[in-house]
C-alpha cells in the first residue's frame, strides 16, 4: 500500500533506528510479485527477496523481537501466511503485537469495504458479505484468494484477540472495527496521526467569477475517479462557471475540458498550487471510508473550504470544522448542487455585515 500507511511506516522506522534500534521489514512488490525483506540499522540497510514466509520465520527464531508491527498486510498474496507468521512470532517470543488500522483488510479482503460493485457496503450482515465475496473482482480480494469472510473474520480474529494494541487512527475506524468485531473497540486504542501544518491560503474570489475546485492527490476509483468524472459532466451539463482542478492525476477516462490534471505534486507546494490556479474549496471524492486522511486535514490546516461525502474519518473531520461540508450526495447532479451552495455559505461567511 501507499499513501499515508507508508507515510507512517517510515516515520516508525526512523523514530526505531534513532533509538538504536535494528528493523527487520517484511513487504510485498505487487510489480514484481516478489516478497522482500529489508533489515535496517543506523549504518546501512540490506535487502533480500525471500522465497516463502517461513524462511523468515526460522531466522528469526534465534533473535530477540521487542516488538512485532503489522501496518498493512493489503497486496499480500498469501494472508494466511502473514497471520501465521504474526501469531507465531508473537506466541515464540512474547513480544508486543501492534495491529495498525491504516484500512479495513482484517475486515474483509476488499480493504476499502466496496462490495462486488464497487460500492461501499457498510459492513454489512455476515450473509451478505457471503454472498459478495465469491463474487468480487478487485485485484486485492483476487490476490488473497479467500472467498468466505467467516474463514477471514475467524482468521484475523485471532491476530486482533493476541494483539497488545489495535491502533486505530480515527473514531470512525473505531466503529467500523466494533462493527465487524463486536467488542473490541473497547480494546483498541486511538491515536490520530500528527500533521504537519501547510501555511494558510490567500483564497479571496471576487463575485460572479469561476468557482474552482481543487482535487488532491492521484485519484484511483476508491478514491473517487468516478465521482469527479460525473461531476465534470454535470457541470458541462449546467453550463455553470465551474471548473476543477485536480492536483495528481484522474484514473478514469475524461475528455471534459472543465477537469485539468497538473501531474505530480510535493504535500509542501500545496499552498502555492492552491493560489496559482485560484481554488476556492477543495473536494475530497473518496467512496470509501478513510481511516484518517491526511489530504484532509492538509486542506483544513491551510485554511481551504473542504467538502467530501458522508463517509469515514473524511466526514467526521469535515462536520468538525467551520470551512467543512458532507454532501449526502455523489452523484454529479446532486453534488454539484451541494458544492454550489455550499460557495454561497462561504460568500455570505466571509462578506462584511454591517454592524
Amino acid at each position: 500500500m501507499g499513501g499515508g500507511a507508508n507515510v507512517f511506516r517510515e516515520r516508525m522506522v526512523s523514530s526505531w533506528l534513532a533509538a538504536g534500534d535494528t528493523v527487520i521489514l517484511l513487504s510485498f512488490r505487487v510489480d514484481t510479485m516478489t516478497t522482500i525483506v529489508d533489515v535496517r540499522d543506523a549504518e546501512a540497510v540490506w535487502s533480500q527477496p525471500l522465497s516463502g514466509l517461513e524462511v523468515l520465520e526460522a531466522a528469526l527464531a534465534s533473535i530477540n523481537l521487542a516488538e512485532i508491527f503489522l501496518n498493512c498486510a493489503v497486496s499480500f498474496p498469501n494472508a494466511s501466511g502473514v497471520q501465521r507468521l504474526l501469531l507465531n512470532l508473537k506466541q515464540r517470543s512474547g513480544a508486543a503485537l501492534v495491529v495498525a488500522i491504516h484500512e479495513y483488510f482484517v475486515i474483509c479482503p476488499s480493504p476499502f469495504l466496496l462490495d462486488k460493485n464497487g460500492t461501499y457496503c457498510g459492513v454489512p450482515s455476515i450473509s451478505q458479505c457471503e454472498s459478495c465475496l465469491p463474487q468480487h473482482e478487485d485485484g486485492f480480494v483476487s490476490l488473497t484468494g479467500e472467498r468466505s469472510i467467516q474463514h477471514w473474520r475467524q482468521m484475523w480474529g485471532e491476530v486482533l484477540a493476541v494483539a497488545d494494541e489495535v491502533r486505530c487512527f480515527s473514531q470512525s475506524s473505531k466503529r467500523l472495527l466494533e462493527r465487524a468485531y463486536p467488542g473490541i473497540a473497547r480494546h483498541a486504542t486511538l491515536q490520530p496521526h500528527e500533521v504537519e501544518p501547510l501555511r494558510a491560503v490567500r483564497r479571496a474570489r471576487p463575485p460572479n467569477t469561476t468557482l474552482t475546485i481543487g482535487v488532491i492527490g492521484f485519484i484511483s476509483h476508491h478514491k473517487g475517479a468516478a465521482v469527479v468524472a460525473d461531476l465534470a459532466e454535470a457541470i458541462s451539463k449546467a453550463q455553470a462557471n465551474v471548473r476543477i482542478v485536480v492536483f495528481g492525476s484522474l484514473d478514469t477516462p475524461s475528455s471534459s475540458d472543465v477537469i485539468l490534471q497538473t501531474g505530480p505534486y510535493s504535500r509542501y507546494d500545496l499552498p502555492d498550487l492552491t493560489e496559482k490556479y485560484g481554488v476556492n474549496l477543495a473536494l475530497l471524492p473518496s467512496i470509501c471510508p478513510e481511516t484518517f486522511s491526511f489530504v484532509a486535514h492538509e486542506v483544513i490546516s491551510m485554511g481551504l473550504p473542504l467538502m467530501c461525502l458522508d463517509l469515514g474519518a473524511q466526514a467526521d473531520l469535515a462536520r468538525s470544522s467551520p470551512l467543512g461540508r458532507v454532501s449526502p450526495h455523489q452523484d454529479g447532479p446532486g453534488l454539484l448542487q451541494e458544492i454550489m451552495a455550499f460557495d454561497h455559505d462561504l460568500y455570505l461567511l466571509n462578506s462584511k455585515v454591517p454592524s
